[in-house]
This record gives C-alpha cells, sequence and structure tokens, in this order.
C-alpha cells in the first residue's frame, strides 16, 4: 500500500478558497484505478491547516494520479498555502517528498 499525503496551510482570507479547491479533487481521485481512500482532514488544533491523506494499492496509480488533471489542481492548490506544504509519499520501502511529484510530471516531457 501506497501512502500520499500533503499538509496545507493558509491564511484566513484563503482558508475557504483553500478548502473548495481540496474538496473539489476528493470524488475525482477517489474514482480513479487503485486509489483506495482519498480524505481530506482539518486539524482541530489549527483550523487554518489542512491534510490530503490518500491510499493507493500501487505505486502505477499514484503515478497516474500524480500526472493527472485532478493532481495539478491538488498543485494549484500549493499556491494558496501561506507556509510551504509539506509532502510525504510512503511507497513500500521509502520515504519521499515534493521531488516524487517533480520526477513523475517531468517523465513525459
Amino acid at each position: 500500500m501506497i501512502n500520499a499525503s500533503i499538509r496545507f496551510t493558509a491564511s484566513v482570507e484563503k482558508i475557504d478558497k483553500l478548502r473548495d479547491v481540496l474538496l473539489s479533487v476528493l470524488g475525482p481521485t477517489q474514482a480513479m484505478p487503485e486509489c483506495i481512500c482519498c480524505r481530506l482532514y482539518q486539524d482541530e488544533s489549527n483550523p487554518n491547516s489542512w491534510l490530503l491523506f490518500e491510499e493507493w494499492s500501487s505505486e502505477e496509480g499514484l503515478r497516474r494520479h500524480v500526472k493527472s488533471e485532478a493532481y495539478r489542481v491538488v498543485l494549484e492548490a500549493m499556491e494558496l498555502s501561506s507556509e510551504a506544504p509539506e509532502v510525504k509519499f510512503s511507497l513500500e520501502n521509502k520515504v519521499e517528498g515534493f521531488e516524487l511529484i517533480e520526477s513523475i510530471r517531468g517523465e513525459d516531457k
């Protein structure tokens, strides 16, 4: 199983927009082949912080997702964050960060 998580923190002015953008990707992501779950959590101790959490049955499924239009929306949501988003991919035998996104999205260029 592959886990992917991104923690976003937005200013008070942008939190509603960030929440709406992140909510908009849940359905399309959940509908993708090999997606086990896609959930959005608000941090109880910091209501301006959201965690987008995904589980995938294979690394290939995650790779297809990262190349998808839904993931482009996630990348755009990062620009709404007031702090650098915390990106973490827990693959079968390693943990990676944003560099995995860059690698995957750059494969077809």
